[in-house]
């Protein structure tokens, strides 16, 4: 995939996210510069979250009852990737765009990773979007 078709799925991502959160009766604000290592600042009412966007088209589904997605999860740091710490941000949201669904996870559950998989049983997991409340 060339550089600016990542882009814009990254872009569209970030608007699905902002568009999804505003319909859960979140808060939600970008930051104005380009250089944050957060896509988004979420405020759920009780607390401020600072959220990474990543998207996926990655899918496999085994014989239609198990889902297993993959994400890359790396920043650009004057054009090298890196891994992201725990103070870069609070929640990574995690899109899968082909089936239109969230998975969001504590940056204390990452640890140091460049690539997260997720296995869920059935084909249509839930949306855990109560994460922010």
């Amino acid at each position: 995939m060339s550089g600016t078709n990542a882009l814009l799925i990254g872009d569209i991502a970030e608007a699905t996210f902002a568009l999804e959160a505003l319909r859960q009766g979140l808060i939600v604000s970008k930051p104005l510069s380009t250089g944050e290592v957060y896509d988004f600042i979420v405020d759920s009412g009780k607390r401020l979250y600072r959220v990474q966007v990543k998207s996926t088209a990655f899918v496999y589904i085994k014989n239609e009852k198990e889902l297993f997605v993959q994400f890359q999860i790396q920043k650009s740091v004057g054009g090298a990737r890196q891994s992201y710490t725990r103070a870069d941000f609070d929640i990574l949201a995690c899109y899968v765009s082909g089936r239109n669904f969230w998975h969001f996870v504590h940056v204390s559950d990452i640890g140091v990773a460049n690539t997260l998989r997720f296995h869920f049983a059935g084909n249509k997991p839930r949306d855990n979007w109560h994460i922010f409340k």
